[in-house]
């Protein structure tokens, strides 16, 4: 793999996890979150923040992929032929979107987003950015790529991660007032994430890569336990997660620890399945 794919991997990694993020926090605010002890207005700020911070750090990463970063605006003079400038395009939105949300709701005594509109268009702009992003690489000369799976892997990679991350939120940024105990929230977020996981099970088997003829020449060859690898710390950290949502041990402090460790489970198994992901590749004809 290039050393120029490894930002390719921490920008599509971060974004779609910042994606994922802000669907979490637009689930909250459309529920009766008053009943559920959540303190809304200190999930929003920093979860709005730490989607926006993400989303900066994916884009700085992006510009080492490129030769010449400062040509990349000529790159949205093909919005009509290509993913690329489309891609470019919903990153700037969603960026934007997410500053915007942001100043909006830490201004100095704003209360949180009384309104989920808001909320909601930086979320259907979040999963626009993740659509171009996995169109771009449907390419009819990469069979590797070009598979309904790509879409599964960004989309579910998103969900898992955004949510997993929320789950453990409050143990992080110590959110006052705040508890997902007996919270029907629990529930909804560990229904997602199984969702999600099975999903991603699925199109492995129903729309994978499909197998290379034996005369491609310089096909990656990856062995099967490197393969496996992905899949087991995305299902362990999963389970994980999921027990300690529904059935968190009788000290709080060990469920946290556990919780958290479900999580780097998670976000490890995304970034090692999207360099497996690049490393699938080869290209057919010239």
């Amino acid at each position: 793999m290039h050393n120029s794919e490894w930002s390719l991997i921490l920008f599509t990694v971060l974004g779609q996890f910042s994606a994922g993020l802000t669907t979490g926090l637009l689930i909250l605010h459309l529920s009766d979150f008053h009943k559920t002890g959540i303190n809304l207005q200190q999930t929003l700020r920093k979860g709005i923040m730490i989607a926006a911070i993400c989303m900066v750090v994916a884009m700085l990463a992006s510009f080492f992929h490129l030769s010449a970063p400062l040509a990349s605006v000529y790159a949205l003079s093909n919005l009509k032929h290509s993913w690329l400038s489309r891609e470019i395009v919903m990153v700037s939105i969603f960026t934007g979107l997410l500053a915007v949300t942001a100043l909006r709701i830490w201004h100095p005594g704003r209360e949180a987003l009384k309104s989920p509109w808001l909320l909601l268009l930086v979320t259907v702009a979040g999963w626009l950015m993740i659509y171009t992003m996995a169109r771009i690489y449907m390419l009819p000369t990469v069979p590797a790529w070009n598979t309904p799976h790509t879409l599964i892997r960004f989309f579910t990679s998103g969900f898992i991660t955004g949510i997993g991350f929320l789950l453990i939120m409050p143990g992080l940024i110590q959110i006052k007032h705040q508890s997902f105990n007996n919270s029907p929230m629990l529930y909804i977020f560990a229904g997602i994430i199984s969702a999600s996981f099975l999903i991603r099970l699925a199109g492995t088997f129903l729309a994978g890569a499909p197998v290379p003829e034996e005369n491609i020449a310089f096909v990656s060859q990856i062995p099967l336990t490197a393969i496996l690898l992905p899949w087991t710390l995305w299902f362990t950290g999963s389970i994980l997660l999921i027990w300690q949502v529904l059935k968190p041990a009788a000290q709080p402090t060990r469920s946290g620890n556990l919780k958290k460790l479900a999580f780097v489970l998670i976000i490890l198994a995304a970034f090692i399945d999207r360099y497996f992901f690049y490393e699938s590749f080869y290209r057919l004809g010239v």
